[in-house]
């Protein structure tokens, strides 16, 4: 393995590690039109966002460098939780690729109920896994700024959320923030959903 390259991936790794939460910026928007920063109905409301990031288990044939994604979503009465496995690879000195693996279904609802620090210890097999090929994205690292950014782009990866075809991200990554813009394209390449501008702002707790 290039040693410049997992270098670079290492640093990306530690500024993911952690919990994050957009609550500053959901603040600024609860209780306010926030029709300026969506398109919908849907999207009025800016949902309030916590991320946890942990290092797990290394697992066979993935590479060293492996997290537990675990994402906890409030919008209006609603608490969503979902986990992901989260895997970074060195391609080059500027270039680190994330892959996210889905686990099944029971086995993540099972580990969601996990404490933080029990979580971190949980070892899954790599065998359960399965690869969302669509969601990988390739970061890229801007010595000047110290930021990753990475997108996903038009028509890469599919989904059907309210009528949409595909979706896209922009992603910016830099010590203590992650900030994260989606936005949701119906098959004529029309945007349906998500925001406009104003990306999510997650920072570090």
């Amino acid at each position: 393995m290039d040693t410049e390259a997992f270098t670079t991936a290492k640093q990306l790794a530690h500024y993911l590690a952690g919990s994050f939460s957009n609550e500053e910026q959901f603040k600024q928007f609860d209780g306010q039109d926030t029709q300026r920063n969506s398109l919908n109905s849907v999207s009025d409301v800016h949902a309030l966002v916590r991320l946890d990031i942990l290092p797990a288990p290394a697992l066979h044939n993935l590479s060293p460098l492996v997290f537990y994604f675990r994402q906890e979503i409030h919008i209006n009465q609603i608490h969503m939780k979902r986990l992901r496995v989260l895997e970074l690879v060195a391609l080059s000195p500027q270039a680190t690729k994330l892959r996210m693996h889905l686990l099944p279904q029971a086995q993540s609802d099972l580990l969601l109920i996990q404490p933080l620090l029990t979580l971190q210890q949980q070892v899954v097999s790599a065998a359960d896994l399965t690869t969302d090929d669509c969601c990988n994205v390739t970061y890229y690292w801007n010595p000047e700024t110290d930021i990753f950014a990475g997108e996903l782009p038009p028509r890469q990866c599919s989904t059907c959320l309210n009528g949409s075809a595909y979706i896209t991200v922009h992603e910016q990554i830099g010590q203590g923030q992650i900030e994260i813009a989606e936005r949701f394209y119906d098959s004529q390449d029309q945007q349906v959903f998500g925001v406009k501008s104003v990306p999510y702002i997650y920072r570090h707790l």
